[in-house]
């Protein structure tokens, strides 16, 4: 965005994130604040209404303060990809993409292309890739991805064009 930045703090070394979001302009913190993010970028939608990243559910015993979650030995599996409306709350964060099995441990990164047409999420499960792409204005969540195309022997992403 051009009046603003999101950006991610960590606390005490975790690989847990807390995204906030500032005003370039008055460079203060406005009040976004997302908690539990890891392993996401920050892609922001085309009209800089809000952003899309993506975040896992909160270990458990965790609901409040993320102190100490650095220390946290659970793995995390299903990562969503969320639409955050900007001065809204976290939990009016509309899901638009969830990875489907509860051992998944692949890992979505994702990017709005087209003028803000299209999410790409791109899944690597080793040394393959999946791609799904999704119109921005969709509003149910994607449908989960399954596994055929996970063990495609194929190689492959995509490009800005």
């Amino acid at each position: 965005s051009a009046h603003k930045l999101a950006y991610a703090l960590a606390d005490g070394g975790s690989d847990w994130r807390t995204l906030r979001v500032r005003d370039v302009a008055s460079v203060l913190d406005d009040a976004d604040e997302i908690r539990w993010a890891k392993f996401t970028s920050i892609e922001w939608a085309h009209d800089d209404s809000g952003f899309y990243y993506g975040r896992f559910a909160a270990p458990a015993g965790d609901a409040a303060p993320m102190e100490g979650a650095g220390r946290s030995t659970g793995t995390n599996t299903s990562m969503g990809i969320y639409l955050h409306a900007l001065g809204s709350a976290q939990s009016d964060d509309k899901l638009v993409f969830e990875m489907a099995r509860e051992d998944d441990k692949a890992m979505p990164s994702l990017e709005v292309v087209d003028k803000g047409r299209y999410l790409c999420v791109t899944i690597r499960k080793g040394k393959f890739n999946q791609v799904w792409v999704r119109r921005t204005a969709d509003a149910p969540p994607s449908p989960p991805h399954d596994d055929a195309a996970a063990d495609a022997a194929a190689r492959w992403g995509f490009a800005r064009v």
